[in-house]
């Protein structure tokens, strides 16, 4: 959800899951499609304005094995009523990364998470406030974790490194037998992995 122009959206495609990419941005979701014609995967795209929540349960009529919702719920006016219109499409998995709250200590000494201090963020997040809102809006919470500001682009590619198997990987990431790539770099935003 919030796919914006596929980036991660192909690189599943490509290797022949089935995925639909939905984004509020049309000329995003055609240059999805068009990147994914010349990637010889298959992407199916979809309107979707995550801040009306009517249309979330009307768009995503079925259900997905995993949704991934990278660097969007802070841009949404409720993100607990974005994550429950969600819930009960999802059987397995959601992937979710928001930038990190600054923690008071780098505050009071003027330390700042430079990359997230983004205008367009409504809110930011820290381990516990997002496991607060996974669970009120119905999530088991399997899997949360500070990452490094590269974070989710740092480790999703790793996924699919020839070395790696990334069918295998992916599938383990579905089904929850491991855990997300732990950076030990300066975190400054938060992953997590939920169950419906």
């Amino acid at each position: 959800l919030g796919a914006g122009g596929g980036r991660y959206s192909l690189q599943f495609a490509a290797r022949g899951f089935a995925v639909t990419a939905f984004d509020r941005d049309l000329a995003l979701l055609e240059t999805a499609q068009e990147r994914g014609r010349t990637m010889g995967g298959k992407l199916r795209t979809a309107l979707l304005d995550l801040d009306h929540i009517a249309s979330i349960k009307k768009r995503l009529a079925g259900s997905f094995g995993a949704v991934f919702l990278f660097d969007i719920l802070e841009h949404t006016g409720d993100d607990q009523a974005v994550l429950k219109a969600v819930r009960p499409h999802v059987r397995r998995r959601v992937f979710i990364n928001v930038p990190r709250e600054t923690p008071a200590e780098l505050r009071e000494k003027g330390l700042l998470f430079g990359a997230y201090q983004d205008l367009g963020h409504r809110r930011y997040y820290d381990e516990e406030s997002l496991a607060r809102l996974a669970r009120k809006a119905g999530f088991k919470v399997l899997h949360l974790e500070p990452l490094n500001e590269y974070a989710p682009q740092a480790f999703m590619p790793l996924l699919f490194e020839p070395k790696h198997l990334p069918s295998r990987i992916i599938s383990r990431l579905l089904y929850g037998r491991t855990r997300l790539v732990r950076y030990r770099r300066f975190w400054n935003s938060v992953a997590a992995v939920l169950a419906p």
